[in-house]
């Protein structure tokens, strides 16, 4: 980035007015960057906290299949051990 001091712009024929117009406009890009800047942050760490939102959703949802696939896995057992009972009966 080149950094223009006030006699480079008046060495290229700007006006005082001019030179003051660069500035504040300089000025203004520079604040608008930062809020560009911060507001960038900002919906990085709303996604960051919603896709954690929605893992943590997901990884409920993972140990409920796996406590029900171990009840129907146990369930499956007994019935084939009464089955098994019976058969010999």
């Amino acid at each position: 980035m080149v950094n223009l001091t006030d006699g480079d712009l008046a060495a290229a024929n700007f006006t005082e007015k001019e030179i003051q117009q660069i500035r504040e406009w300089s000025n203004a890009l520079l604040d608008t960057n930062k809020e560009l800047l911060k507001m960038r942050d900002t919906v990085i760490d709303k996604v960051i906290d919603a896709f954690n939102a929605v893992n943590e959703k997901i990884e409920k949802s993972i140990d409920i299949f796996d406590h029900y696939n171990t009840v129907l896995t146990d369930y499956k057992e007994i019935v084939e051990l009464l089955n098994i009972r019976a058969t010999k009966e």
